[in-house]
């Protein structure tokens, strides 16, 4: 029997998604607003045989969590169907809800108005602000850490040093 697996793969919840916040930052740049927050996935579709729809699931399953998808930062969900041998299987199967149409459009309007060398100058620019960010809030990160670190070294050196000799503060007076 022919199955259809429709894989969806996105980045975890807790954690970031760059591309989608590379992509949020530059919908301002192309006139679409309102949108709360973007994630960006994969999506897979595939077809194969299988003995039933249980051997179906569980060859899906697996070809996601050993191949697909990187299961300790994405998560996957997926969708079988039975195909019938007669039954397209082309990916353009999908139709765009009318809203999408319209989004798509007006983005292609939007662009049209920018010059080539601004675009190009702009994505350059936008490329190199989200790399300093990204930059800055590891930096950031990172001396936190040290600083949480450094605080912590110092409070278990203290509760764990011996009360001074004489000779020793002698020493350390001089």
């Amino acid at each position: 029997m022919k199955f259809r697996a429709e894989i969806d793969i996105m980045p975890h919840a807790e954690l970031l998604d760059p591309q989608g916040k590379t992509v949020m930052k530059n919908m301002k740049n192309i006139n679409v607003e309102g949108v709360e927050d973007v994630r960006i996935g994969k999506h897979i579709s595939m077809v194969f045989e299988a003995a039933d729809e249980k051997a179906a699931h569980k060859l899906t399953h697996q070809t996601c969590k050993k191949l697909l998808a990187n299961v300790i930062m994405e998560k996957y969900e997926f969708e079988l169907q039975a195909v019938e041998v007669d039954e397209p299987v082309a990916a353009d199967e999908e139709v765009l809800a009318p809203e999408a149409d319209q989004m798509v459009e007006e983005t292609s309007e939007a662009q049209e108005n920018i010059p080539a060398n601004d675009v190009e100058e702009e994505t350059s620019e936008v490329q190199k602000n989200v790399a300093v960010e990204g930059i800055e809030e590891a930096i950031s990160e990172i001396q936190e850490d040290t600083e949480a670190n450094d605080v912590e070294t110092v409070a278990d050196n203290t509760a764990s040093a011996e009360p001074m000799s004489t000779e020793q503060k002698e020493v350390s007076e001089k």
